[in-house]
């Protein structure tokens, strides 16, 4: 069993190398237009695959979960956006403006402001405003308002519009009990005794390490190949040869 998750590392670790390797190579910072929301997803899925790398390999896999789950989350907006690209990356970006009043909102009442200088506080008010004027255009064009998802939908919406339903009601339901510590996610923890003692443990009792770098090697691989897809970065090659390997990944062909 350890070879096999050291296999699933190393396969990890090489794509997520080459993958962002190969972007660095083709100058994403001079990339323009709408496309940036992609590319801010796709840092977004490697930058969690790295740290999951990073708790699979400390004996964390359950805990790497929890950074599945937003890693899933990531690349089910991809595969959303880029269904009708033109519409929702135009949606996506606009939405920006919408949360960062909402942040500004709760910045107002941090006592940290009482601080500040005079200076700081006209250029704080002046920048506030421009995020008032963006936001308002923002909610006036796509009704944008609090509680809501960015896309007008619930994230089980997208994902059974994108064919991710199963994947929602399995692997996001499973680590999403762990990140909330719900009294289900207890059964890792666990036992009891035929007297009816319970008995609490450290370490998480059934594997989670394989099935979650299993997965995270999927969700890197289509995250890059929509961004690649949209914003040409060049990548066609080092994606093909990825794709390849997903479903011997996923079948546990590889990686045992």
């Amino acid at each position: 069993m350890a070879n096999a998750l050291e296999e699933l590392l190393k396969l990890n670790h090489d794509l997520r190398v080459t993958l962002l390797t190969k972007w660095q190579t083709h100058a994403f910072y001079r990339k323009e237009g709408k496309s940036w929301p992609l590319l801010y997803l796709a840092v977004q899925v490697a930058n969690l695959h790295e740290a999951i790398e990073l708790l699979v390999s400390k004996g964390f896999g359950r805990e790497a979960g929890i950074l599945l789950r937003s890693m899933f989350e990531a690349t089910v907006n991809v595969i959303w956006i880029a269904q009708d690209p033109e519409a929702r990356l135009g949606r996506y970006a606009a939405y920006r403006y919408f949360a960062a009043e909402q942040y500004r909102d709760l910045g107002e009442r941090l006592p940290s402001r009482e601080g500040q200088s005079l200076e700081q506080r006209e250029q704080y008010e002046k920048e506030s405003e421009q995020v008032r004027r963006e936001a308002k255009k923002a909610k006036d064009q796509y009704g944008f308002r609090k509680g809501t998802y960015w896309s007008g939908k619930t994230l089980k919406e997208m994902a059974k519009e994108v064919g991710w339903l199963p994947r929602y009601e399995v692997i996001y339901k499973i680590y999403s009990d762990v990140m909330h510590s719900n009294i289900g996610s207890s059964q890792d923890f666990i036992s009891s005794s035929d007297t009816g003692t319970i008995f609490v443990q450290r370490k998480a009792r059934f594997p989670h390490a394989n099935p979650v770098m299993r997965e995270a090697y999927c969700y890197l691989t289509v995250a890059f190949s929509f961004a690649d897809a949209y914003a040409e970065l060049g990548m066609e090659a080092e994606i093909d040869e990825a794709m390849k390997k997903v479903n011997a990944i996923l079948s546990g062909q590889l990686g045992g």
